[in-house]
């Protein structure tokens, strides 16, 4: 009895050695291991994406229809210039537009949605409106103060060198 196990089991190894050669997933007890799955898996998303032209990744900033979009509502809404604008304010007159206009730049780099040719200006204008606020002392609340350092400290955390 003890025979027929071992020669079984050898014909199942035999079995996983010409699987492996023939690069189908082997089957340890019916299931694939994690990482043969995990590749598998990556493999179809990257095979679905050869048949989306002009997508090169699985985020949205690359993605060329998604960029398309992005860059029309920057052009549509003069978006950046209306920050521009905004930012070039009066830290007195205008402190919480400024804030406001500050954070959304930093958000829409941080997801990697800003034009590249202008990323790293609009951060370092919007910092340093930011940097204003506190060394005029806009603001004298001790809480509202440490929200505007950890907005400030948010753009330095953050590299402006992105690729799209």
């Amino acid at each position: 009895m003890e025979g027929a196990r071992l020669h079984k089991r050898s014909a199942e190894d035999g079995k996983a050695s010409a699987s492996r050669a023939e690069g189908k997933p082997l089957r340890i007890g019916g299931v694939s291991p994690p990482s043969q799955i995990r590749n598998q898996l990556r493999s179809a998303a990257l095979s679905c994406m050869t048949d989306v032209m002009g997508m090169w990744g699985m985020t949205l900033t690359e993605n060329d229809a998604a960029c398309n979009w992005i860059e029309s509502l920057f052009d549509v809404t003069h978006l950046e210039s209306r920050l521009q604008h905004t930012l070039n304010g009066d830290v007195h007159e205008e402190a919480a537009e400024i804030r406001a206009a500050a954070n959304m730049v930093r958000t829409l780099i941080a997801a990697d949605m800003w034009p590249s040719d202008t990323r790293q200006e609009m951060a370092e204008l919007a910092s340093s409106q930011l940097q204003r606020m506190l060394d005029e002392k806009v603001y004298t609340n001790s809480l509202l103060v440490a929200e505007i350092r950890r907005e400030i400290r948010q753009f330095d955390e953050r590299p402006c060198e992105r690729s799209r």
